[in-house]
């Protein structure tokens, strides 16, 4: 592991005593997303507020009262778990319901919709040298379902 010193503090919020955590936090900021402090900012601020440039300070075991060996970052970290599982995602249709309309596949998982594989898809495919096994596949996933076709229609 690397000693990053203050760039540690991006998102830890410092106490007073780095040892009490019910002490009273010094201060809040709100850093933009993309656009937060640099490390020379967050150095100087810990100055500012009486701790070392490093945030770091030493802690004891609870049982012996040995000192440890490095110095080590206190205070208040904030997370939220992201909602991003694979078995909230996947979907999968073999066969499944039509548009009234259109006769397409339902699109969305919620209706067990189809996967759309359009024009760009096709062409992006085609290029990758793939045309027997695009073209097999291709033909195998079209509707199956027949429309009638006036010869009075000129295509574009």
């Amino acid at each position: 592991p690397s000693d990053s010193g203050a760039s540690d503090f991006y998102s830890t919020s410092l106490t007073d005593d780095p040892f009490e955590p019910d002490s009273l936090i010094l201060s809040a900021v709100t850093l933009p997303v993309f656009d937060g402090a640099t490390e020379e900012e967050v150095r100087q601020a810990l100055v500012r507020a009486g701790l070392p440039d490093t945030g770091k300070a030493y802690l004891y075991d609870g049982r012996t009262g040995d000192k440890f060996d490095h110095k080590i970052t206190v205070g208040y970290i904030y997370m939220m778990k992201l909602l991003h599982l694979v078995d909230d995602k996947i979907h999968a249709r073999s066969t499944g319901p039509y548009s009234l309309i259109t006769q397409q596949p339902l699109g969305g998982k919620a209706q067990f919709g189809g996967q759309r594989f359009g024009d760009m898809s096709i062409k992006s495919t085609l290029k990758g040298s793939t045309v027997t096994t695009s073209s097999r596949d291709l033909a195998r996933t079209l509707s199956p379902i027949r429309r009638p076709f006036s010869s009075k229609v000129a295509l574009a």
